[in-house]
């Protein structure tokens, strides 16, 4: 991306991201009809044509330890069972500006709907912090590149990230489930603790 066709986006206290001119803030309204969710994400931003997304998203539950080789496993598995057809165009684990991530990027399929995404996800106060950038399969070639220089731009300060509660009932929070423990739940049930962000 030209440094000039960019802009840097506050996307929650904490964390930044560089994205192209033409991308915006997603209105409310278009989040809750394109991504029904029972909570709303961080950060979603749209294209002006409405072809590409990149949002963030954060876990309810929270994550015990820091395997981040362990949580690509569990969350590259969930893609199986979210899409009928799934293709890995590549998954690592690697520093970016000095905080480790998970990455996958894939294609997929499903109910006809054939799309491009690119998922990033990074432990943070231990909670899992979900970046996605979507576009169909067809626009690929023109997002592709640009998808993996927005999660390239991304820079996350822990320290400065604000406690994401999610407990109206007052109860206290239950003790976060290790890796370990996620793993065998997802094995009993068919999928993973959490789903990404977006679809």
């Amino acid at each position: 991306m030209d440094q000039a066709s960019t802009k840097k986006y506050q996307l929650t206290k904490g964390i930044t991201a560089k994205l192209p001119a033409d991308f915006y803030p997603m209105a409310d309204q278009d989040i809750a009809s394109k991504y029904p969710s029972t909570k709303k994400p961080l950060a979603m931003f749209t294209t002006s044509d409405r072809m590409a997304d990149f949002g963030l998203n954060v876990t309810k539950s929270s994550w015990a330890g820091n395997d981040l080789q362990l949580l690509k496993e569990i969350y590259k598995s969930t893609l199986y069972t979210m899409y009928s057809e799934v293709e890995i165009i590549s998954e690592d684990v690697k520093n970016i500006n000095k905080q480790n991530f998970v990455t996958l990027e894939f294609t997929s399929k499903s109910e006809g709907t054939k799309k491009y995404t690119y998922l990033q996800y990074g432990i943070f106060n231990h909670k899992v912090y979900i970046f996605n950038f979507t576009c169909t399969e067809r626009e690929m070639p023109k997002w592709k590149e640009v998808a993996t220089e927005i999660m390239g731009s991304i820079k996350v300060k822990p320290g400065q990230l604000e406690d994401v509660i999610y407990n109206p009932s007052g109860e206290a929070p239950k003790k976060g489930k290790s890796p370990k423990e996620v793993l065998k739940d997802q094995k009993l049930h068919g999928k993973g603790s959490q789903k990404p962000a977006v679809k």
